[in-house]
């Protein structure tokens, strides 16, 4: 109750509920110019005032998730969401992941401007996080360390071989699937 959406649902498309604002673009899939895709995301958000914006897509790249998929989504789009301070949720890959607080989506010599604690994410203009829900789908896949042991930017890694947990390696891997859960205190 409450809610609307318009546009192209899988495509571009935006619903709103309370306090949040999602953003869904189909780039990497649909219409596939990152910047047209950039341009809808930043724009989207640039008109609205909720107290939290996501945005989402399937398709990722290969520095934001754990996994060995290639590069599919373009930059841009991170970017524009950066800037407008949302929060990116991806899928595709099939584990979990979250990075640190990123100020420099796309620049992986600056390591994507990742800062502050593992545990704690803040998002405002110019900073968002990056959060991989890939765990819903069939199976989960391993981590590929050869591409992502020299990654400074996550926070948190769960897949079939490698469990990484707020910066802390952990033992002993779940390798269930799960869902990501988020709280959003809309009201205050």
């Amino acid at each position: 109750n409450g809610g609307t959406c318009t546009g192209d649902m899988g495509n571009r498309a935006e619903c709103k509920y309370m306090g949040l604002k999602m953003v869904f673009s189909g780039t990497g899939l649909m219409n596939n110019d990152p910047d047209d895709h950039a341009k809808y995301v930043e724009d989207t958000l640039a008109q609205d005032d909720s107290i939290w914006s996501l945005c989402i897509w399937h398709m990722n790249m290969n520095d934001m998730q754990a996994g060995g998929k290639g590069d599919s989504a373009g930059w841009p789009v991170y970017q524009a969401c950066q800037d407008q301070g949302g929060i990116v949720i991806n899928g595709h890959e099939h584990s979990y992941s979250r990075t640190m607080t990123l100020t420099d989506v796309g620049n992986a010599g600056n390591g994507h401007g990742a800062t502050g604690q593992p545990d704690v994410m803040e998002v405002t203009e110019g900073s968002t996080f990056v959060a991989v829900s890939g765990l819903g789908g069939s199976g989960v896949r391993d981590y590929v360390a050869a591409q992502h042991d020299d990654d400074t930017w996550w926070a948190t890694i769960w897949s079939n071989n490698y469990w990484l947990m707020n910066g802390q390696e952990m033992n002993g891997v779940s390798r269930s699937p799960g869902v990501l859960f988020i709280d959003f205190h809309v009201g205050g």
